[in-house]
């Protein structure tokens, strides 16, 4: 008879940090093209990349002045008397440009898999917030670079900052403001700019409009007018706090957290744009139009609301 299996030592290796990335549109777990980093906050030379595991979160590792922490046993014990935890800044940077680069900062280590505590501000029935999985997940944005899948609707927009009236040579990219668009039937979309002020919002088109009543009569009832000619009002609210200095890579809560905006329909900014309307089968490019000419713009003027 075999004497029992006696176990001389056991080896435990602790993850600081693991993060699950969420994309709405798609309705899925991001796992790959992503290029997570992290560093200690004041000093950003010494960064590390984190690896993705099977189940697709990416795990943070070997990250400086951590030894002592990833060689703990991380049991019931070692949470209970964790030593004071340590600053890092995490940057999320996407290889295909399908999503909005950001970073946040965080107190390591974390136990088990890693919660944006300013995500509250996104509510969870936005599109652009993880479902209510059990398994906090960060939410990712579309870049305005991400290819439009097949039968989806998509707002652009390049938002500027308007620094002297009537002269376009001093308006400035509203960097990282951010833009929700409401459509009827359908959860709001939030995105934000990147640094040059353009921002691509992606949804599902709105059910289309099958049948009209034209009458009283219940039965009285007429087809309604072609896919392609449907149309659909979206109703839309910005944010945006004007920055002294614009970063490369946006504090993803300070951007979640801008404060309220407002978007303008003419350059002399007397008629406020807040509803738009979205044609079936064409991108809707929101635009400030010159109060001169009636003439459109490139642009679309932003100023906080304040």
């Amino acid at each position: 008879m075999n004497d029992p299996v006696r176990i001389l030592e056991r080896l435990t290796i602790l993850a600081p940090l693991g993060i699950r990335f969420w994309d709405a549109l798609s309705n899925s777990l991001i796992a790959d093209g992503l290029r997570v980093t992290g560093y200690p906050s004041n000093n950003p030379a010494r960064s590390v990349q984190a690896i993705t595991n099977r189940s697709g979160t990416y795990v943070l590792q070997n990250l400086p002045g951590m030894r002592d922490i990833e060689d703990g046993a991380g049991d019931a014990e070692f949470w209970a008397h964790l030593p004071p935890k340590r600053p890092f800044v995490v940057e999320v940077v996407d290889s295909y440009r399908r999503f909005q680069p950001f970073l946040f900062a965080v107190d390591l280590p974390v136990q088990g898999l890693f919660a944006l505590e300013c995500a509250p501000g996104s509510p969870p029935h936005i599109l652009g917030s993880p479902p209510h999985t059990g398994m906090p997940m960060v939410p990712l944005y579309s870049a305005p670079t991400r290819p439009v899948p097949g039968a989806m609707a998509v707002l652009r927009a390049t938002l500027v900052v308007p620094e002297k009236p009537q002269n376009p040579l001093t308006d400035k990219p509203a960097a990282w403001a951010m833009v929700e668009a409401h459509v009827a039937g359908h959860p709001p979309v939030r995105g934000f700019a990147d640094e040059e002020g353009r921002i691509g919002l992606i949804f599902p088109y709105p059910e289309p409009v099958d049948f009209a009543d034209n009458s009283e009569s219940p039965v009285s009832l007429v087809a309604g007018p072609p896919l392609t000619q449907q149309t659909w009002p979206v109703q839309l609210q910005a944010m945006y706090t004007l920055l002294s200095t614009v970063p490369p890579i946006p504090d993803i809560c300070t951007t979640l957290m801008q404060s309220p905006a407002k978007l303008w329909l003419d350059s002399a900014q007397t008629q406020q744009l807040t509803e738009v309307t979205l044609k079936f089968g064409q991108e809707l490019v929101v635009r400030s139009h010159d109060s001169r000419t009636g003439t459109p713009l490139s642009k679309l003027f932003i100023t906080p609301a304040a």
